[in-house]
């Protein structure tokens, strides 16, 4: 498996200076139940199947995604992807 260069700006934490350890997603998940007991009811049974093809990147509604650094400071950052790049690039932004 082949893996994709990704581009945000900005990549690095506003707060402190590092780079991005990673963006944030949602995870849809099914909370399992254990058997119904004696009166019909469950319990949750403490674990959670992962619908991993269904996560989805948190977005704001300018389509930026949000990074988090190593010391746990989040930010809304562009991905710069080849239409967005070349337009950083033309006004300097990014090389």
């Amino acid at each position: 498996m082949s893996e994709i260069s990704m581009r945000f700006e900005p990549l690095r934490c506003p707060a402190c200076g590092r780079f991005a350890r990673g963006n944030i997603d949602r995870i849809p998940a099914l909370a399992v139940f254990t058997e119904p007991d004696a009166s019909g009811g469950v319990v949750y049974a403490g674990e959670s199947d992962v619908w991993w093809d269904e996560a989805e990147t948190v977005r704001d509604r300018r389509n930026r995604v949000r990074l988090v650094c190593p010391l746990d400071h989040e930010w809304w950052a562009t991905y710069l992807n080849e239409k967005t790049l070349e337009q950083a690039v033309k006004k300097g932004r990014s090389k």
